[in-house]
Formats: structure tokens, sequence, C-alpha cells
């Protein structure tokens, strides 16, 4: 639906004898949404993040399989031919059980659709598990798009590009608090456990300085880690985060 914003008071339309007592409004069309939920919808120039809620029942299996672990990051980069022979590696760290090869079966699936969907022949898979807030910052990623899913824990926090004053962040580069400044009342979403998130970063073509804005959520701690799944194109440099 759209908007009515406050009248016209044009003397051509505010004194047009087909409208001698009624008030003139605009019809203003609303901004296309951020936000989709088809992963092909993220070529599109005003969708920046797409959120497909998924069922897992891993949840409950992997908090039984990671209890005890040290906290740790494994990364894997795999040709698409050689995906299914390297990927157990990421998954090294986690005791081998029925949750460890449904977890790698889910990881092989995504990572292929990733690949499909932005027609890569390689792609960086990084498994975290993760005791604290890894990165607190609203922020967005300098890379084309960035594909996550949280496994175990809390999931990702993300909001649209219009609750976000971008300015602050200029203000802060160089000191070690910072990130991006919501706007009064601004919306933010949040993921669930086993939902993917893409998330279209800064540079992905045309969309230099409106990467999607995001942040790891709080509360990870020993008692209550975080199992998160992180892909980028393998020719990428990205950061450790969310």
């Amino acid at each position: 639906m759209g908007q009515l914003t406050t009248p016209l008071n044009t003397p051509s339309l505010k004194h047009n004898p087909l409208y001698p007592k009624q008030v003139l409004k605009r019809w203003v069309q609303p901004q296309p949404s951020e936000i989709s939920s088809r992963p092909l919808d993220i070529r599109k120039q005003h969708v920046r993040i797409v959120h497909q809620e998924r069922q897992t029942s891993l949840t409950e299996k992997l908090s039984v399989a990671v209890q005890g672990l040290a906290p740790f990051t494994r990364k894997v980069t795999a040709e698409r031919q050689k995906l299914q022979e390297n990927l157990p590696a990421v998954a090294q760290d986690i005791p081998c059980c029925k949750a460890t090869e449904a977890l790698l079966e889910d990881v092989r699936q995504q990572a292929t659709d990733y690949m499909n969907l932005l027609g890569l022949g390689a792609v960086e898979m990084s498994l975290s598990l993760v005791h604290s807030t890894s990165c607190p910052r609203l922020h967005e990623d300098s890379v084309k798009v960035r594909c996550l899913c949280t496994y175990l824990g809390e999931g990702t926090l993300f909001v649209e590009d219009r609750h976000v004053d971008r300015q602050q962040l200029q203000l802060w580069l160089g000191q070690d608090t910072g990130g991006f400044k919501l706007r009064k009342n601004a919306l933010v979403h949040q993921a669930n456990p086993g939902d993917v998130l893409y998330l279209k970063g800064s540079a992905y073509p045309g969309n230099a300085g409106r990467g999607a804005v995001h942040r790891s959520p709080d509360g990870a701690s020993v008692e209550n880690p975080r199992l998160v799944l992180r892909l980028d194109p393998a020719s990428s440099h990205p950061c450790d985060c969310c």
C-alpha cells in the first residue's frame, strides 16, 4: 500500500473547480523492501538481504555434539568438483556422530546452492564455534554476497538500510568502538537457528557503500555457544564475524 503525504498547495490544484471542497493529496509509492525470502532476488538492485526461514532438527543434536569443546574456526576452500572430498575438514573439530554427518550434508547443500546462485567455481567455507560476541558492531562486509547460517545459538541481527545512519561510522573510523548508528524507531530483524541469510556486500557491482548492515547477537558464552557457518567467494578476503 502507498502512503499519503501532506496536501499539495499549488494554485493550479488548490483552486481547481473539480475539487472545491476536497483536500488534494499526493500518492507516494512506498520503497520496495530490501529483504526478500527468495535467493534469486539477491540479484535485484533494491534487495540487499535474503532471509530464508527453515525448520531444522540439527540444533538440539549439535548442542550435545559440541558440549565441552573449545572455541574454533575451521576454514576450507573447495572447488566445485572437489566439494564432497574437502567437506569433512570443515567439521573436523566436532566428534564424528550422526549429528556431524547431518551437519556436513547441510553444509554441502548450502555451499552448492551458494555457488549456483553466484555462478562460482569455488567457495570458502568457515565453521566457527564461538563463546563470545564475535562482531558487536553494525557493519557491512567488503564482499559480493555472504551466506550465514547459525546452527546453534542466537542468529545474526540485520536491518534495512533506511533504518541506518551511515554517516555515524565516518566519525568513528580508527577507534576501538563504533559501527553504524540506527535511526529512531529502527526495526531490527534476527534470524532463527537454521535460517539462511544472504547478505549483499559493498563489493557487489553497483552496491558500493550500501552493503547489508548486520551484527553478531549478544549472549554467546561457554554455556550458550554459537555454531555459525559462513560462505564467501573463494577469491575474496573476508572478515571473521557474525
